[in-house]
């Protein structure tokens, strides 16, 4: 990847919605991850 491309990319991840769907869609993956270990 170009450092252009990862400019887009950040650019991408600044608005808020997209950093709330990463935030719940981690969320999901610790709970499945906890879920799983136990």
């Amino acid at each position: 990847m170009s450092e252009r491309d990862l400019g887009e990319l950040d650019s991408l991840f600044e608005t808020e919605e997209i950093e709330d769907y990463a935030a719940l869609s981690l969320a999901a993956l610790i709970l499945i991850c906890v879920l799983v270990a136990f």
